[in-house]
């Protein structure tokens, strides 16, 4: 395999996200993962066209054998993962491969199931701007709005 680049992203105009970015993988590389791994996982994949390499490091669910992760539309990465793709994903400190499959455009089967994402990742909330009633409920409305912009990537892990 080619070696890991994410310099792509930063000449896309995301230059902080992409320095976040790295510090959090190299935190999720290292000794130190647990303090971040109960939460983010690293996944990594090999560009279609490119055939580069590429780490990034998402929020998860994992539910049995399967991991969930979820990115607005017009990220590209989750491109490279159409029809099933053999990816590796490095989950609180072990790595695993697995098949990853994008599910765009279906709010009904992603409704649950960021539902559940967002409860076990409560600070994922405020960057999906679906806020938490007083219940501890997310807002129907923000989520309903959300939901309309987001792919989920389902990882089977092998």
């Amino acid at each position: 395999m080619s070696n890991t680049n994410n310099f792509q992203q930063e000449r896309r105009g995301m230059p902080a996200q992409a320095v976040f970015n790295r510090v959090v993988i190299w935190m999720l590389n290292s000794p130190f993962h647990g303090v971040l791994s109960g939460n983010l996982m690293l996944l990594t994949y090999t560009g279609k066209r490119s055939g580069i390499q590429r780490q990034v490091p998402l929020t998860y669910l994992q539910e049995g054998k399967a991991v969930l992760a979820f990115c607005d539309s017009d990220v590209t990465w989750w491109k490279n993962l159409r029809d099933g793709v053999l990816v590796r994903v490095q989950l609180r400190g072990r790595e695993y491969t697995g098949i990853a499959t994008p599910i765009v455009n279906d709010p009904e089967a992603i409704r649950p199931l960021f539902i559940a994402f967002l409860r076990k990742n409560r600070q994922a909330g405020g960057f999906q701007a679906v806020p938490f009633d007083a219940n501890g409920e997310p807002n129907n409305a923000a989520l309903t709005r959300a939901i309309q912009t987001k792919v989920m990537v389902r990882i089977e892990l092998t």
